[in-house]
C-alpha cells in the first residue's frame, strides 16, 4: 500500500511541475508570435521622432522601416539617407531579435548594450532607445531617441 502511495505522489508531483513550465513558456511564445506578426506586417513611416535635447541635426521626413521575420527575429531595412545623417542612428539594413519573452524589448544588430523598448499595435509602433554619446565629434547626438511609426 505504501509503495502505491509513494508512486502516486511522485506522479502527481511530475504532473504539477510539467504543467506549470509548459503554460509559462506557451504564454511567452504566444506574445512573441503576436508581436512579431504586428511588427512585420509591412513598411512603416516615421510619424514623429523625438531627438535628444531637441537637436535637429537630422531630418527624418520620409524615413521608412520594414521588419521581416518571426518570433525568432529577422531582418530590417530602412531608407536611411546618408545626406540627412540618418546612418548614425539607423543602418540601411540589419538584424533584430526580441530581448525578452514578452516582446517588449528589441535587440538591433546583436547590440545587447542598447536594448530598444518596443510598443506595437495594429496601426503603429514605437521604438525608444538610449544612444551613448559619441567619443569623437560626429553628427549623432547621444541620449534618448524615440521613434513613432505608422503602417
Amino acid at each position: 500500500m505504501n509503495k502505491y502511495f509513494n508512486i502516486s505522489i511522485l506522479l502527481l508531483a511530475i504532473l504539477i511541475v510539467s504543467s506549470c513550465s509548459s503554460s509559462d513558456s506557451d504564454g511567452g511564445s504566444k506574445a512573441l508570435v503576436e508581436t512579431a506578426a504586428m511588427l512585420t506586417k509591412g513598411e512603416a513611416s516615421a510619424a514623429s521622432v523625438n531627438v535628444p535635447g531637441g537637436s535637429n541635426v537630422t531630418d527624418w521626413t520620409g524615413f521608412k522601416i520594414t521588419f521581416t521575420g518571426d518570433e525568432n527575429g529577422g531582418t530590417y531595412t530602412t531608407n536611411a539617407d546618408t545626406e540627412k545623417l540618418q546612418h548614425g542612428v539607423w543602418n540601411t539594413s540589419g538584424t533584430w531579435e526580441f530581448g525578452d519573452n514578452e516582446g517588449l524589448v528589441l535587440i538591433r544588430d546583436g547590440n545587447v548594450d542598447m536594448p530598444i523598448s518596443l510598443e506595437v499595435s495594429e496601426s503603429n509602433f514605437s521604438l525608444v532607445f538610449e544612444m551613448a554619446s559619441p567619443l569623437a565629434r560626429t553628427n549623432v547626438v547621444g541620449g534618448e531617441w524615440a521613434f513613432n511609426f505608422i503602417f
